[in-house]
């Protein structure tokens, strides 16, 4: 049975494991999902689901994530 506000959620993070790996961006153990002109960046196997950061794909995103892992 749906929810009434099913209609509303956001594409794509229905399932916590569609997103994918990205090894030439990060070692961390994060998954992306590209959602519209964003890539939704979070901790794999998380619950309740943990959102990293939310960027917009044009940006630099190796720079972004490498600045914030740095100490």
């Amino acid at each position: 049975m749906s929810s009434p506000n099913s209609s509303r959620r956001s594409p794509g993070l229905r399932t916590c494991h569609a997103g994918h790996r990205r090894s030439d961006l990060t070692s961390e153990d994060v998954l992306f999902r590209r959602i519209f002109s964003y890539l939704v960046i979070y901790q794999r196997g998380s619950d309740p689901l943990q959102i990293v950061a939310v960027l917009n794909a044009k940006r630099d995103v190796a720079r972004i994530l490498a600045q914030r892992s740095d100490p």
